[in-house]
């Protein structure tokens, strides 16, 4: 009797790593779509299987900005006429709405509605404040399990629909993972096209989740979540060299359509120390950057290895030159203070000990 308690005792010691890296569904409302909003099959293109392909397996997340509240979301989703849903709803309160059946096709990101997971976030793209905390929290725990559930990789591609042309004058997105809506519907040049003119695919273009969804903080926090290494981005997919160098007569949106970003904002944030991200216009005027080169790839290690190392070697990764020269003045500083402190109380001592002589 104990050599076989003591046997299942060593058992469940050695399969506890195993078992305690398995996420549980985050709590759902579930709340479903009109019948007539959705596919019964992922392989069909409608309830009635007119149209119908091979099984697909669940390979992708596309996330969403629903620019309405949650209450007209919910309402849109269950109208027959609107013809449209997501999997999942997460409201700002970061209440998770499921409103199509993860084995049903929900009408949200046209072409890879087959073989992809649709989360519609709350909130309106070009609002900062749309990202709430709880929102954020619910998305990364939501998707940590449905990564992990359907084996989907762990990587955001840095590509677009555009970087795929297979209808004519469009592209069809052909990637895995974490992407957002603007990347399969992706928008012309310069990329303020209204949302009714033709985007990638030849769908209506779209700008979700916008340019203050924090891509790089999102991954980083599912990587942490299920103990996951990111998916580098192969280097076939650069798309672009890793700096570009500013022209006469360029605009932020014309060099951010000629390497195919998804946001000529994309170009503030990866020069933050010669572009102001909060006045970030695609016109603004950037005659004083003429001849000079600019960084047209995030400054991060995990997605883009090549281009933080020409950074590096080329001096253009301002940010870990200023954390050194910063890191080298604080310590300056502090030894200014101990020294002045230690001679402070030196002469103290000495003063003392010359009254109690």
């Amino acid at each position: 009797m104990m050599r076989a308690v003591f046997s299942c005792g060593v058992l469940f010691l050695l399969l506890l790593p195993y078992t305690s890296s398995l996420l549980s569904k985050p709590p759902v409302l579930y709340i479903p779509a009109n019948e007539t909003n959705y596919g019964l099959y992922r392989n069909c293109s409608d309830r009635h299987m007119s149209t119908c392909y091979p099984p697909y397996t669940i390979d992708s997340i596309a996330i969403h900005t629903t620019e309405e509240t949650t209450e007209r979301t919910i309402a849109i989703f269950q109208d027959p006429s609107s013809r449209v849903s997501a999997h999942y709803v997460i409201a700002p309160n970061g209440t998770i709405y499921q409103m199509v059946n993860d084995s049903n096709r929900a009408y949200t990101t046209t072409y890879v509605n087959s073989r992809s997971i649709g989360i519609e976030m709350v909130g309106w793209a070009r609002d900062e404040k749309s990202f709430t905390y709880a929102l954020m929290n619910s998305l990364v725990n939501l998707c940590g399990w449905l990564i992990e559930t359907y084996q989907i990789p762990l990587r955001h591609p840095n590509t677009t629909a555009y970087d795929y042309p297979q209808k004519g004058e469009y592209g069809w997105l052909n990637e895995t993972g974490l992407y957002g809506h603007v990347q399969v519907q992706t928008c012309g040049s310069p990329p303020t096209l209204p949302v009714n003119v033709s985007g990638g695919g030849g769908f209506n273009c779209k700008t979700d989740p916008g340019p203050f969804f924090d891509w790089d903080n999102f991954i980083y926090q599912l990587s942490g979540l299920l103990n996951q290494p990111i998916q580098p981005v192969p280097l076939h997919q650069m798309r672009f060299d890793c700096a570009y160098t500013v022209n006469t007569g360029d605009k932020l949106a014309n060099i951010a359509r000629k390497f195919n970003m998804s946001y000529w904002e994309e170009l503030c944030i990866y020069n933050s120390d010669i572009l102001n991200i909060t006045v970030c216009l695609w016109e603004m005027d950037i005659t004083s950057l003429v001849g000079k080169k600019m960084r047209v790839a995030p400054l991060v290690r995990a997605y883009f290895p090549e281009c933080a190392e020409y950074y590096e070697t080329t001096g253009m990764s301002t940010l870990s030159n200023d954390l050194y020269f910063w890191l080298f003045i604080g310590l300056a500083f502090l030894l200014v203070i101990v020294f002045a402190i230690g001679g402070f109380c030196y002469q103290s001592g000495r003063l003392n000990y010359t009254k109690i002589k």
